[in-house]
């Protein structure tokens, strides 16, 4: 092997070439039930840095008390504000599938309705044509 290459530490000489390799397990997603227990609330708020662990507050009440939140994920901005959106993972895919019943469309204030997919179905979403046609 060549001096300038690296070598990932993670593999072993114990590993097999023709090892099949769980890419969702390095993001801590169970494979078994896939990204089905993950949904993204959008029309969150955008807001600053300061109030930002206050709205995670908000979302983890909203979401815990319709099922076990895994985890929450809420991007931000540059500035630390948030984007608008988050993503709820739940302990299994009908917790998830509930909350999607319960929050989409559920009104936090009047300039904030949720809308609630479930990440799964995040491609077929991005993939709708602009253009309409009859």
């Amino acid at each position: 092997m060549p001096a300038d290459t690296e070598v990932d530490p993670r593999i072993t000489e114990e590993d097999s070439d023709d090892e099949e390799i769980d890419e969702n397990e390095e993001f801590g997603f169970v494979a078994d039930q896939g990204l089905n227990r993950i949904i993204i609330v959008d029309h969150l708020p955008v807001v600053p840095k300061e109030k930002f662990d206050k709205l995670m507050s908000v979302v983890k009440k909203i979401y815990g008390q319709i099922g076990t939140v895994a985890e929450i994920k809420m991007p931000v901005k540059d500035d630390g504000s948030s984007k608008g959106f988050a993503f709820v993972e739940f302990s299994d895919a009908a917790e998830a599938s509930a909350a999607i019943d319960q929050t989409n469309g559920y009104k936090l204030d009047r300039s904030h309705i949720f809308e609630v997919t479930n990440f799964a179905d995040f491609d077929k979403a991005i993939s709708v044509s602009d253009n309409y046609s009859e």
